[in-house]
C-alpha cells in the first residue's frame, strides 16, 4: 500500500489508512455499496401513481387513429403540467416508447384497393 500511497504523492499514514479500509471493506459484507447502474432509469409511467391510466382515458377519446403526438400535446396541458409538475414536459420519443409500454403498435391503415379480378365484366357491373 506504501507505493500506491507514493504514486498518488502521498505519505505512508496514507497507505496505512489505505489498507485498513481495503481490509475492512473485504471483511464487512455490510459495508459494501450497491450499484446504483440503472437507478436512475425508471419511467415516469412506472413512478407516477395514475399517469398510465389518465393516458390511455386520452388516447381512447382521441378515437381511432392516435399518435405519439397525441400523448406529447397532453402530458403539455396547464391542468397536467400542475398535476405532475413542469417535468413531465416529454419529448416525441419517449411518446412512442410510452404508447408501446401501454400496448400501442404501430400499423398502416389498409388503402382498400383491389388486388386482383376488379376488371372483370361482371365485377364492373356490379
Amino acid at each position: 500500500m506504501q507505493q500506491v500511497a507514493s504514486t498518488k504523492g502521498r505519505g505512508p499514514y496514507y497507505g496505512r489508512m489505505l489498507h485498513h479500509w481495503i481490509k475492512s471493506f473485504i471483511t464487512d459484507t455490510a459495508s459494501r455499496p450497491e450499484s446504483t447502474l440503472g437507478a436512475g432509469n425508471a419511467s415516469r409511467l412506472d413512478t407516477e401513481p395514475g399517469l398510465c391510466e389518465e393516458l390511455r382515458e386520452h388516447l381512447q377519446s382521441v378515437g381511432k387513429y392516435v399518435k405519439a403526438q397525441d400523448i406529447v400535446d397532453y402530458v403539455n396541458r396547464p391542468e397536467v403540467v400542475a398535476k405532475y409538475g413542469p417535468s413531465i414536459s416529454i419529448c416525441l420519443k419517449t411518446a412512442q416508447r410510452w404508447m408501446e409500454s401501454l400496448g400501442y403498435t404501430w400499423a398502416t391503415t389498409p388503402t382498400g384497393c383491389y388486388v386482383d379480378g376488379h376488371e372483370r365484366d361482371d365485377v364492373v357491373n356490379y
